[in-house]
C-alpha cells in the first residue's frame, strides 16, 4: 500500500489497525482557513441539489394519489376500525415485498398531513439529499484538498438529480425506495464512524429497510460485509470473531429473507412479456447490463447495452484502484459498498422482472432509479482516484466523472416528459373526482390509475374532502376535461356523434402514447385527434378496439361529411 494511501487511512480510522507502521504525515492537511473556505465551497453542489429537487418537487409533485398509494387509505382505515393489528401490517405485502415500515411510514404522513400525499414526495426528495450528504461527510475526510472535495460534491449531487427516477421521486408510493438509500448511506456511515458500537442500531436499520420492500433486505449483506471487512484488520482476535459471526447471522437474514420473498403472493406479467420467460443466464446478463445502459435515460436497447457495459467498465477500473489500496480509505469503501448495492438491486431486479421485458422496462425506467448509489459510487472513485498526483489518474479521473454526469443531462428529457405526465394526469385525477365537471367512472378509475380495482377505489368517497382540501387550482385541469371547442361544434352540428367524439377525448386523456403524439399545446390537437380516429377506424379500429371500435362508423361518417363539405 502507498504512503498515501497509509496516512490518510490512519489519519482517518486510526482504531481500524490497516496502518500500523506508517507514520502519520501531516503535509497534506489542509490549513484552517483552507477549510473553511473548502467547507463553504462544497457547499455550493448541495445547494444547487436542494434548489433543483425543491423547484422540481414544487413544480411537479403530484397531489393526488395514484395506483398502488391508495393502499395506505385502505390501511389506515382499517386501522381506525380496530381491524389493522401489529401482526397484520408485519406480514403485510404488496406483490411479493414486504411493505411493512413502508406503509407504517407513510400512513404516519397522512396521519400529520391529512389527505396531502404530496407531502411524501417532500419526504422523497429530502431522503434523497439525505443519502448524498451522508456520502460525502463520509468520504471527504481523506481527500487531501477542496478540489477533490468540491469534485466529490458535484458528483454525488450529479448521481441523486439523474432524471430517469422521476416515475419515483414523484409518485409517494416510492417513498420506500428513498427510506433504503438513507438507511444504507447512514448504516455505512455509522460503521465508519463507531464500528462495532454502532452494531445495534445498524441491525435496527437493516430490520427496518427489510420491511421497505425486497430491495431493503441487501442492506444486510452491505452491513455484514463493512463489519467484517474493518474486524479483519484490526489487531483484537475477539473483534475478528464478532465480525466473522456478524456477516455469517446478516448471510442467514437475508437469505431467510429471500427465501421468504420467493415463496410470497406475486402478482401475474404483463401478456406482453409471456414471450419472454425461460430467459438464460446470458440473456439475463445482458438484460442487466442494458438495465444499466438505461441509467442514462435511453430506451433504445442497442444504445444502452453499450452505455451499461462503458458504465460497469468505469466500474470495474474504479474497484481495481481501490483493490490495490485494499480499500484502505474509506471514500474506496464507500464507493465499493454504495455501487455494489445498486448492481445487487439491479440484479435481483433482473431475476424478479426480468420476463417482464426490457420494453416494460424501459417504459418508465422501472430500474433506473436504482442505479443512483452505482453512479454515485462512481464519483466516489473518480474523487480518490483524482486525489492521486499523475496526468493519467487525472484523465482516468475525468472518464470516470463523465460515466457519473452524463446520466443526469441525457435522462433530462425523459425527466421532464414524464414529470409533466404525473403532473397533468394528478390535476385530471383530482379534477375529476373534486370539481363540477361529470366524468365516467370507468374515466376517473384510470386517471387514478385503478382499472381493475374498485374496492381501492372506494377510497376516494372516503377521503375525498381531506384529499380535495389538498388540491392546487383545478380550472385548466377542468377545462381538459370538457370536449375541446372543435369536437363541441361537431357534437352539435351531428348530435348522433356525440357520445363518439366524448369517448375519444377520454381516451385521449387516459393514454399517454396519444398524449405524446398530440400535445395538449398543438393549436390542431382536436383535428389531428380525428383524424388519427378515422384513420384508425378505416383499418379496422386496432387502438382500443372495445370501446373506440363502437364508433368506427362515427368517425368514418364524420369523415364522410367532412369531405362533403
Amino acid at each position: 500500500m502507498d504512503d498515501l494511501s497509509c496516512n490518510y487511512a490512519k489519519s482517518h480510522r486510526p482504531s481500524c489497525g490497516l496502518c500500523d507502521d506508517c507514520e502519520i504525515l501531516t503535509a497534506n492537511s489542509l490549513p484552517m482557513k483552507a477549510f473553511a473556505s473548502s467547507r463553504a465551497l462544497v457547499l455550493l453542489p448541495f445547494a444547487a441539489a436542494f434548489i433543483v429537487l425543491a423547484t422540481w418537487v414544487a413544480h411537479y409533485g403530484p397531489h393526488w394519489p395514484n395506483r398502488d398509494s391508495y393502499a395506505y387509505f385502505f390501511e389506515l382505515d382499517r386501522l381506525a376500525e380496530g381491524r389493522l393489528h401489529f401482526l397484520d401490517l408485519l406480514v403485510t405485502r404488496n406483490n411479493e415485498h414486504p411493505v411493512a415500515f413502508h406503509y407504517a411510514v407513510a400512513m404516519l404522513f397522512l396521519k400529520i398531513f391529512p389527505g396531502n400525499v404530496w407531502s411524501i414526495v417532500v419526504a422523497n426528495a429530502i431522503l434523497l439529499l439525505a443519502f448524498a450528504g451522508l456520502v460525502y461527510a463520509t468520504s471527504r475526510n481523506v481527500l487531501p484538498n477542496y478540489r477533490t472535495r468540491f469534485l466529490l460534491a458535484c458528483l454525488v449531487c450529479a448521481a441523486i438529480l439523474n432524471g430517469s427516477q422521476v416515475s419515483y421521486l414523484l409518485w409517494e408510493f416510492q417513498i420506500w425506495f428513498y427510506i433504503d438509500l438513507a438507511f444504507l448511506a447512514l448504516n455505512i456511515a455509522l460503521i465508519e464512524r463507531y464500528g462495532l458500537r454502532a452494531y445495534p442500531l445498524v441491525a435496527l436499520l437493516c430490520l427496518l429497510a427489510t420491511g421497505s420492500e425486497a430491495q431493503g433486505s441487501f442492506l444486510w449483506l452491505t452491513a455484514g460485509a463493512h463489519i467484517l471487512y474493518l474486524s479483519h484488520f484490526g489487531k483484537n482476535s475477539g473483534k475478528r470473531l464478532v465480525g466473522v459471526l456478524i456477516f455469517a447471522l446478516h448471510v442467514t437474514v437475508f437469505l431467510v429473507a429471500t427465501w421468504l420473498l420467493l415463496h410470497g403472493q406475486y402478482g401475474s406479467a404483463p401478456q406482453s412479456a409471456a414471450s419472454e420467460t425461460g430467459q438464460g443466464v446470458m440473456q439475463r446478463l445482458a438484460l442487466g447490463i442494458t438495465l444499466v445502459g438505461g441509467g442514462f435515460g435511453i430506451r433504445n436497447p442497442s444504445i444502452a447495452l453499450p452505455l451499461g457495459l462503458l458504465s460497469v467498465a468505469a466500474w470495474c477500473v474504479g474497484t481495481v484502484f481501490a483493490l490495490r489500496r485494499r480499500f484502505a480509505l474509506s471514500i474506496d469503501r464507500v464507493a465499493f459498498l454504495i455501487s455494489g448495492t445498486g448492481l445487487l438491486w439491479i440484479a435481483a431486479f433482473t431475476v424478479g422482472r426480468g420476463s417482464f421485458g426490457i420494453a416494460w422496462a424501459f417504459g418508465e425506467f422501472h430500474a433506473s432509479p436504482l442505479l443512483i448509489p452505482f453512479f454515485a459510487g462512481i464519483g466516489c472513485y473518480a474523487s480518490s482516484i483524482a486525489a492521486e498526483r499523475g496526468t493519467g489518474r487525472y484523465a482516468l479521473s475525468f472518464l470516470l466523472s463523465l460515466v457519473c454526469v452524463v446520466p443526469m443531462v441525457s435522462a433530462f428529457s425523459f425527466g421532464h416528459e414524464r414529470s409533466v405526465w404525473l403532473r397533468v394526469n394528478s390535476l385530471l385525477a383530482a379534477s375529476a373526482e373534486c370539481g363540477k365537471e361529470v366524468v365516467p367512472k370507468n374515466v376517473r378509475l384510470e386517471l387514478s390509475g385503478l382499472e381493475g380495482h374498485d374496492n381501492l377505489y372506494g377510497e376516494v368517497a372516503l377521503h375525498r374532502e381531506d384529499l380535495c382540501s389538498n388540491q392546487p387550482d383545478l380550472s385548466a385541469a377542468a377545462r381538459l376535461l370538457r370536449m375541446p371547442p372543435y369536437f363541441a361544434d361537431l357534437a352539435g352540428e351531428h348530435p348522433d356523434a356525440k357520445d363518439a367524439l366524448q369517448t375519444l377525448w377520454y381516451v385521449y386523456l387516459t393514454h399517454g402514447d396519444l398524449r405524446a403524439a398530440f400535445p395538449f399545446f398543438s393549436p390542431t390537437l382536436a383535428q389531428d385527434l380525428l383524424r388519427w380516429a378515422i384513420a384508425d377506424a378505416a383499418s379496422g379500429s386496432s387502438y382500443e378496439k372495445q370501446t373506440l371500435g363502437v364508433y368506427g362508423s362515427t368517425y368514418q361518417s364524420l369523415a364522410s361529411a367532412s369531405r362533403a363539405q
